[in-house]
């Protein structure tokens, strides 16, 4: 996990293990019929498939809710990663260097828990430090 690059990946990583997003199958049928078969899509907690049109005619990419929750690369979405992790009782340490490198780790209060490692930006080290903070 310290090496994954920011993007679409770790974006997903963060929203299954660390925000407790799920995998749900969508759909075999729309009202034009069948749908290609295809794997789960992640969603986001409280999604609500019977308040959401699905896309017509077509497969979805498992990362389509995805798309609009950037934590590696956006910091108001990394913050709500830091939200998730304080709600959990845990605290975040986020520095950063003379080089303008960010390292950040989060613990239990009293503690220290894993760092994310030195990162070019901040939404990075939250979410690589939130993901090792979160692996069994």
């Amino acid at each position: 996990m310290s090496d994954l690059p920011a993007g679409a990946e770790l974006d997903r990583l963060v929203a299954e293990r660390v925000m407790g997003w799920r995998w749900h199958q969508p759909p075999k049928y729309d009202y034009h019929g069948p749908l290609p078969e295809q794997g789960a899509v992640l969603v986001p907690p409280g999604f609500d498939e019977k308040g959401f049109e699905w896309p017509p005619k077509g497969v979805i990419p498992v990362g389509f809710f995805c798309s609009a929750f950037n934590p590696s690369t956006n910091i108001a979405h990394a913050w709500e990663v830091v939200e998730k992790m304080n709600a959990a009782g845990l605290w975040q340490l986020l520095s950063q260097d003379w080089a303008f490198n960010w390292c950040c780790g989060f613990a239990k209060a009293g503690e220290f828990g894993p760092s994310g490692g030195w990162c070019d930006t901040a939404p990075l080290a939250i979410c690589r430090a939130a993901l090792k903070m979160v692996q069994p």
